[in-house]
């Protein structure tokens, strides 16, 4: 049984992730009440977004173990990540907290429930506990997704960074730092984009706590890659080119964060070209 769990473990690992459920469902037929097997098949059926079997399983594994503490955390966080069922998930990761206190996997889970339900200093509590007992990339994410909420960007920014050098693929991290880097760009309201910048782009950007540079860019308002201004006067321009409808008609309240020179010639940046000295 410990190879078959090992295999769908490496699988899992490996991205190989319909392979491993196949491997551990198969093994589970043979074995419908082996608990580690039906916590593992339920992991792999989650990575499928097969989010019914992956509840079976775990609803029949507390039935067999109800002191199984991970099966109620990793149920109620996989809610909570989709942000659904959140009342549900905060109770089943609720039990998990009571089975095991300091587990700061499951102190991750509860901040995050914390967060999706809007409660942001039990959420930032929970998680700066949690970071101090597992302090991984994930963690890192979560935490930091809640202090760039609460408008700590500098701190949020701090720890992606620790995080990324030391688990720079971590899918979470990864996908925080992308949403991170939109929702920065979208506040601004322009569209500022080079070639080739993804989001990967965009993530190093945020980490290095700089702006954007401009170079004889185009800027159009169907970029789907932004990027703004994401530190205080961040953003730095040189014979940008704007899409007349880059800018909406109040440019000032566009580029206020920009710096009170940039401000006050924003609404005559549309269809213009400009050239501007880099801002530092």
């Amino acid at each position: 049984m410990q190879v078959v769990l090992a295999q769908g473990q490496i699988l899992r690992d490996a991205h190989r992730f319909q392979e491993s459920f196949d491997l551990l469902t198969t093994a589970l037929q043979g074995s419908p009440d082996e608990a580690n097997l039906l916590y593992e098949t339920a992991m792999s059926a989650e990575r499928l977004d097969r989010i019914d079997v992956m509840e079976e399983h775990l609803r029949h594994l507390v039935q067999l173990r109800p002191d199984y503490a991970h099966a109620y955390n990793a149920l109620g966080y996989t809610l909570a990540d989709r942000n659904i069922r959140l009342k549900e998930a905060y109770e089943l990761i609720d039990k998990a907290l009571q089975l095991a206190p300091d587990d700061g996997f499951i102190l991750d889970s509860m901040g995050w429930v914390q967060y999706r339900m809007g409660n942001l200093s039990a959420a930032r509590d929970y998680l700066k506990r949690a970071y101090k007992l597992k302090p991984e990339a994930d963690v890192a994410a979560h935490l930091g997704e809640v202090l760039w909420t609460q408008g700590d960007k500098d701190a949020a920014r701090n720890l992606w960074r620790e995080a990324s050098r030391r688990e720079s693929d971590n899918e979470t991290l990864k996908e925080t730092l992308h949403a991170a880097g939109r929702a920065a760009v979208s506040a601004h309201g322009a569209a500022l984009r080079r070639p080739g910048w993804g989001p990967a782009a965009l993530s190093a950007t945020l980490l290095s706590g700089g702006g954007c540079v401009m170079r004889n860019a185009a800027c159009s308002h169907r970029s789907p890659e932004l990027f703004g201004q994401v530190r205080g006067g961040g953003v730095r321009i040189r014979s940008a080119r704007f899409d007349e409808r880059t800018l909406p008609a109040d440019g000032e309240r566009v580029w206020r964060d920009s710096g009170p020179e940039y401000a006050a010639v924003a609404p005559r940046w549309r269809g213009s070209k400009m050239a501007r000295p880099e801002r530092a």
